[in-house]
């Protein structure tokens, strides 16, 4: 974890302090492991899903805060990373990730940035680690962000005398133990 932080403070150095800002997470991801730090200010909302968006896994890293996921081999063949990051008056959302290729491509960091409302992903290939590669989004993302909005139940009208009101509880003393 710790070569994690220390080469995302060295690729990110002074020089860069603009689109250190802009950084929303520092991931490393390989066949078995999946570790990540949030360098910004905010919490991050991490979305692991499948390709047809059915089943979904959320974390929350802190701001500063890392995660670290082991996993059976061959588990990221269809997982997608889906990073909604908070902004000022709403959550924005990068796109969806494949995690399968960016561990094939054996990058040596990954990381998210925004700037405004595009979203951008980057990684250090091992052969060439001077140059940052883009690293592309699948085309269409399977897994839309407004499904994160919480909700709120309501109490639907009803031509009952007393409304819709929940089953009454009466005072029953608790069965002995």
């Amino acid at each position: 974890m710790l070569s994690v932080i220390l080469a995302s403070s060295l690729f990110l150095g002074p020089a860069d302090a603009a689109q250190a800002e802009a950084v929303q997470l520092v991931a490393r991801v390989t066949e078995e492991r999946f570790v990540a730090v949030n360098p910004s200010d905010r919490a991050q909302l991490l979305v692991f899903h499948d390709r047809e968006g059915g089943r979904a896994a959320r974390t929350i890293v802190a701001a500063g805060g890392e995660v670290a996921f082991d996993f059976p081999a061959g588990t990221l063949d269809s997982l997608l990373l889906h990073v909604v990051s908070p902004a000022e008056r709403s959550a924005t959302a990068a796109a969806d990730y494949d995690l399968g290729s960016i561990a094939a491509r054996g990058f040596q960091l990954f990381w998210t940035t925004r700037e405004a409302a595009n979203a951008h992903a980057w990684g250090v290939d091992p052969m060439n680690p001077d140059e940052p590669v883009y690293v592309p989004a699948v085309a269409e993302p399977s897994f839309q962000s407004q499904a994160l909005a919480p909700h709120v139940p309501v109490i639907t009208p009803t031509d009952k005398p007393k409304g819709d009101l929940p089953p009454r509880i009466d005072d029953k003393p608790l069965p002995p133990v």
